[in-house]
């Protein structure tokens, strides 16, 4: 039977789950959701994981570890002739050059998503500036990182509420499943109020808001890392033989 992450991190160690989750440097929210769904954590923190813990990933998402595979492959490989291998040889290199291109085809769709983000934040930013000026003003940034760093600013901010917006539904829609389903009155170890308190309903909401905030961040990145990613794509549409001046304008139209 597979090991838990409780047993193999106590193996090492780790008196309890804070311990550990301050070692990763994850919030000992996200631990103890790991503790009770391996199949949930991300695969950076996985690595993580097995690389404190001296283990496979397949030990820490609770799976038995498996090499038999390997070996057979290796077997079936070895007893093949000259040809047979040249064969498989050619068909290796093929599966990789799919590979490749399912990489790239990914990528691509991942750059175009930024992109379109980094419209949306341009127009957005756009727009907001010529809602507070009056109808024949103009507006000159003087250098082209001016309004980059305000547009990086706005994305920012955008991106931080719109996470905490979704965070806090979540939250919502999770008590409520609790309440029916009866979870709501077991214990939660980080929740910071006891169950019956008047304002147990507002800490575990705010436990479960940092637990989908963590989630977000682990899959998709810190608010930082998709700022980045944002303002890279920004760069890619305005390279800087295209500016063709230092000077950006924002023009009223009549």
């Amino acid at each position: 039977m597979a090991k838990s992450i409780k047993d193999l991190r106590q193996e090492k160690g780790y008196r309890s789950a804070r311990e550990f989750a301050d070692a990763l440097g994850i919030a000992t929210s996200s631990m103890s959701r790991y503790d009770r769904d391996p199949e949930t954590i991300p695969l950076k923190h996985a690595w993580a994981m097995a690389d404190l813990l001296d283990c496979s990933i397949d030990e820490v998402v609770g799976r038995e570890q498996v090499t038999a595979g390997r070996n057979e492959l290796q077997e079936f490989y070895d007893g093949l002739s000259r040809e047979g291998k040249a064969l498989f040889d050619e068909f290796k290199e093929f599966v990789a050059m799919k590979e490749e291109r399912a990489k790239k085809s990914a990528q691509d769709a991942d750059d175009k998503k930024y992109e379109r983000l980094a419209m949306l934040y341009e127009r957005m930013f756009t727009q907001a500036i010529l809602n507070r000026m009056d109808p024949d003003d103009f507006v000159v940034f003087e250098q082209p990182w001016m309004m980059r760093d305000g547009i990086a600013a706005l994305v920012e901010e955008k991106v931080e509420e719109s996470r905490y917006k979704s965070a806090q539904r979540f939250a919502k829609k999770e008590i409520a499943r609790m309440k029916s389903t009866g979870e709501y009155n077991e214990p939660i170890e980080d929740v910071t109020a006891e169950i019956g308190d008047p304002d147990y309903d507002m800490a575990l909401e705010y436990y479960l808001v940092h637990v989908a905030l963590d989630h977000d961040e682990a899959f998709e990145g810190s608010v930082k890392e998709v700022t980045e990613k944002v303002m890279a794509a920004y760069d890619r549409m305005h390279p800087e033989e295209e500016h063709g001046s230092v000077f950006y304008s924002v023009l009223q139209m009549p």
